[in-house]
């Protein structure tokens, strides 16, 4: 009986700590998208460290100033939706981010003039299980955005190294930084960059100028190249204007005459 009675009480305390570590974005609150809005969240709890989910088509945002603190985090819609959400304050991890990491999913986040910071891998694109799947991670940076993905493990990779041919990854830089350990990008990846750079951790040059042979690395505009420097720390990636459109650009403003007063 007693050994009975131990069994039940094991499996309530698994199911406890089970629910305790779990958070889903449910978007209860009416005309909310807020993340830390507690009615957004399933039993209306904000995360606060635990391992986060966002599997349905709602949109969230982390309002200037505010901060959220989860384990793990992963956005990704279901049903043809896509989760989708915008930091303009925080967003501190304890553990890794998958975009995109369930079959048939969608997921999308928006760093607008905020900061993400990811001590852990990151995947842009995952989808875990193999097989005839599709699955789509976006990952936008703007306004002066920062991510930070500071510990070594996978690094940050668009999409996963064991993704399929189904699964997509995207990285658009418009401005801003995004600082890695180490950038991977698949056969199914694809990073662009504007006014903005990626710094990355050691000397990730040969790689980085085979992915910009190869098409995967490539300015946001077309106009534009792709530097890659290594300066015996770190391996940067910027967009530099092409100087013949510049020099025309310049020469444009010879040509434009003041209007004579009548």
């Amino acid at each position: 009986m007693k050994k009975m009675l131990m069994i039940v009480k094991l499996c309530l305390i698994g199911m406890l700590s089970t629910y305790a570590t779990a958070a889903n974005w449910d978007n209860g609150a009416l005309g909310s998208d807020s993340w830390t809005d507690a009615a957004n969240w399933q039993g209306d709890v904000l995360p606060a460290g635990a391992n986060t989910w966002m599997d349905n088509s709602d949109t969230a945002v982390i309002n200037v100033g505010d901060t959220g603190n989860v384990g793990m985090f992963f956005p990704q819609g279901s049903g043809g939706g896509t989760a989708d959400l915008t930091i303009q304050g925080t967003l501190n991890t304890t553990g890794r981010i998958r975009i995109a990491d369930a079959i048939n999913s969608n997921g999308i986040i928006t760093i607008d003039g905020g900061t993400l910071n990811v001590p852990d891998h990151m995947y842009v694109g995952s989808a875990y299980l193999a097989g005839n799947i599709s699955a789509s991670g976006t990952l936008v940076v703007k306004n002066g955005g920062v991510v930070n993905q500071t510990a070594n493990g996978y690094g940050l990779k668009v999409p996963a190294h064991y993704a399929d041919s189904n699964t997509s990854g995207l990285i658009e830089l418009f401005d801003g930084i995004i600082h890695t350990v180490d950038l991977y990008i698949g056969a199914t990846g694809l990073v662009k960059v504007g006014a903005g750079s990626i710094i990355i951790e050691g000397n990730e040059f040969t790689e980085m100028n085979n992915y910009k042979n190869a098409g995967l690395l490539v300015p946001m505009n077309p106009l534009d190249t792709i530097d890659v420097s290594y300066d015996g720390d770190f391996t940067t990636i910027t967009s530099v204007p092409e100087p013949a459109t510049m020099a025309l650009l310049g020469l444009g403003g010879l040509f434009i005459k003041k209007r004579k007063k009548c």
